[in-house]
């Protein structure tokens, strides 16, 4: 209306996401004799163990990045990072209810629920995370003729999976994901993650540091630590759908 006076609307300033940094550690020991003798494959067993230590803590990383449950941490508990699954926001979440059953399939109608509803939270959605049950199961997504191969009858080659979907509300990648933890007891339950990767950062507060420990006898000790996070910019850019059966279709 002409001639109006403006009148300031209140505003809510937007919740900011944290988390807190793990130490993880790997230790092992060497002895005296392993070290001197004669070995197949290799020179150094502390160079060796090193080694499979080191893949051994990277598998540990991508896990608690992927399961961890923010924890402060005190004197008698350890700190822990929040994961992927944790940050999913609520309006980007299908549980079936809460229920877990054998009828609990993953479907295209789903996976684009979830994939709108992100994408109406001002989200893009690129990576969708697929244990192998479910991976298997999006690779069948070709019903109608929709999956096209070019392929020379000479290369006796057979593709059997979709890597990648395009869907209304963009591109997104099918990466299968074997740290992926199942849910319940006897019959298990799998989770999917769909997120914008880059709305997504490990960050290092230590980097990864190999250690000798005191000694105190006839061998070496050694520990493997480093202390990381997972940083999360945006918890609306974070899906999942969870009590996916691993019944086949």
């Amino acid at each position: 209306v002409e001639g109006f006076d403006a009148e300031a609307a209140a505003i809510t300033p937007p919740t900011r996401a944290y988390n807190r940094t793990q130490i993880l550690a790997k230790s092992f020991m060497v002895s005296g004799s392993l070290e001197e003798a004669k070995k197949h494959g290799r020179k150094s067993e502390l160079a060796y163990q090193t080694g499979l230590k080191m893949k051994e803590l990277a598998r540990d990383m991508e896990y608690a990045a992927l399961h961890g449950t923010r924890a402060d941490g005190d004197a008698s508990t350890a700190r822990a990072m929040a994961g992927a699954l944790a940050f999913a926001h609520s309006a980007n979440t299908y549980t079936f209810g809460g229920s877990a059953a054998a009828t609990n399939h993953i479907t295209e109608e789903l996976l684009n629920d979830v994939l709108q509803s992100m994408w109406e939270l001002g989200a893009n959605p690129d990576t969708v995370l697929a244990p192998p049950a479910q991976k298997r199961k999006i690779s069948k997504f070709t019903d109608d003729g929709r999956l096209t191969i070019n392929a020379n009858a000479d290369q006796k080659k057979v593709t059997m999976t979709v890597r990648i979907l395009e869907t209304d509300f963009g591109t997104v990648a099918i990466v299968p994901e074997r740290f992926i933890a199942a849910t319940g007891t006897g019959t298990y339950y799998d989770s999917l993650p769909i997120f914008e990767k880059s709305k997504f950062e490990m960050l290092t507060f230590r980097p990864v540091k190999r250690e000798e420990l005191a000694k105190t006898g006839d061998n070496t000790k050694y520990m493997l630590v480093a202390e990381k996070s997972l940083k999360c910019r945006s918890t609306k850019c974070v899906g999942k759908i969870t009590n996916l059966t691993r019944v086949k279709a």
